[in-house]
């Protein structure tokens, strides 16, 4: 069993409170990111996703806040969030656009609690959403050592139970390997996906985790060892067996 199941209790998953810092524009909409989306068969090189916290805050309507844009100008909106605005309100932990698809996740909160929630873009005018359990706060061991979790996630045609995401600094730090100490384990501490990059090279930050539909996905940056430039990355699991994480640049 390993600690931050035990200390999971205390740290919890709730993230109220807790806002993306983002760029303010026009009608109290805050920019949380930017990229390229794919929808359907057209790409916008530079859509945009912002949230409206008066919106949400304002208990009428269907929308809480979330909004996808084909660009900077906030004239042609794509999707939104669907919910009901004054059963939920909104707390966003993180946004980003990697592989052509736009992310948002946090938590919704109504009259039972928290509710980790992942927002994705889709075919239609209304953004996917999905539970998931979220963690931005990891448990960290004195030595180096972060780890995220507990999850539930798939392999191939194994489902596994208290899966944990591991980021160990030393292994990083060591600029020798292919790994730069990023893993997923199961709960019996067998190693399932790892990272796969060149010690030497490049340096890891891993900002926040979460998993939905069996997939987990690492929120973070990596940057050119004893560089001050971070490129944002995303680091997915993939459930087809493979034994590396899948590694997308990320434009938050």
């Amino acid at each position: 069993m390993k600690r931050f199941i035990v200390a999971i209790l205390v740290v919890s998953i709730v993230l109220s409170g807790v806002l993306l810092a983002g760029t303010a524009v026009a009608a109290g909409k805050t920019i949380i990111a930017t990229g390229e989306l794919v929808k359907g068969t057209t790409t916008y090189p530079a859509a945009v996703l912002t949230y409206d916290q008066a919106m949400d805050d304002s208990d009428t309507g269907s929308n809480p806040g979330i909004e996808l844009w084909s660009d900077g100008t906030l004239t042609k909106r794509l999707m939104r969030s669907n919910d009901n605005n004054g059963q939920w309100d909104y707390d966003i932990a993180g946004a980003y656009f990697a592989n052509g698809e736009a992310v948002v996740y946090g938590t919704r909160t109504g009259s039972h609690g928290p509710q980790g929630r992942v927002w994705k873009s889709g075919s239609g005018s209304f953004l996917l959403q999905s539970s998931a359990v979220v963690y931005c706060t990891p448990m960290e061991d004195p030595t180096g050592v972060f780890e995220y979790g507990p999850f539930t996630i798939v392999k191939g045609t194994t489902t596994y139970t208290g899966a944990y995401v591991q980021y160990d600094k030393n292994v990083d730090d060591s600029g020798t390997g292919s790994c730069p100490g990023l893993r997923v384990f199961s709960a019996a501490d067998q190693s399932l996906w790892r990272a796969n990059d060149n010690n030497g090279q490049w340096k890891y930050r891993v900002d926040c985790v979460y998993a939905f539909d069996g997939v987990i996905s690492i929120v973070g940056a990596r940057s050119a060892n004893g560089g001050q430039t971070w490129s944002p990355r995303i680091w997915r699991t993939l459930p087809n067996g493979n034994s590396f994480l899948t590694q997308f640049a990320g434009l938050n």
